[in-house]
């Protein structure tokens, strides 16, 4: 039960910020909601009608972030699309505490309490957790992939690259992870 405590706090808290702000934090994010809303048709596609006027006009549209419209679209089936962006933005960061969380009761049976004070640690922080965007489903993806290099899962690493870059256009940050926990090792960062 205490690994689901830090979830439950920051999906208070985040869905909280989330009522109280009178707008969506980011423009983006109204894009984001209405092309997820649009369903597989559109994503796939590469000239939807809603990319005309853009840049992406002449047939050059790829929908980088495939997997967090995916994500996003279940919340379009049942609510209006602003509430279903706060939701899902809400649900999206404290499954990013969440994972922290894990991690950290994963090595140390009450160090799970810390990842209460991650929402805590800074205003932008927060600031950037409740943009419905893919940042944060983005940190919960790259928080999986330090834990799995670290225990040495290599195919799940190789899972989660492919998800990761479907989700979100930094999938390259798991280069680095690979390289700490297949080089450098759990027994050298947990003591």
């Amino acid at each position: 039960m205490k690994s689901h405590i830090p979830f439950l706090f920051a999906l208070l808290y985040f869905g909280t910020l989330e009522a109280l702000s009178p707008v969506l934090t980011d423009p983006d994010a109204y894009f984001h909601i209405r092309f997820a809303s649009l369903g597989p048709s559109a994503w796939i596609s590469h000239d939807p009608p809603q990319m005309r006027f853009t840049l992406f006009e002449d047939h050059h549209w790829v929908d980088h972030q495939l997997l967090f419209h995916a994500l996003q679209w279940p919340f379009t089936w049942i609510l209006p699309l602003e509430a279903a962006a706060r939701c899902s933005a809400a649900l999206f960061a404290a499954t990013a505490v969440g994972v922290f969380g894990y991690i950290l009761q994963k090595y140390r049976d009450d160090a799970w309490i810390y990842a209460l004070f991650l929402p805590a640690s800074s205003w932008f922080f927060d600031f950037r957790m409740i943009m419905p965007r893919a940042q944060s489903i983005s940190l919960a993806l790259l928080l999986l992939g330090f834990l799995w290099s670290l225990e040495g899962r290599r195919f799940f690493m190789l899972g989660l690259g492919f998800i990761f870059a479907w989700t979100y256009h930094v999938s390259l940050l798991l280069f680095p992870l690979s390289f700490v926990g297949t080089f450098w090792g759990k027994d050298k960062i947990i003591p």
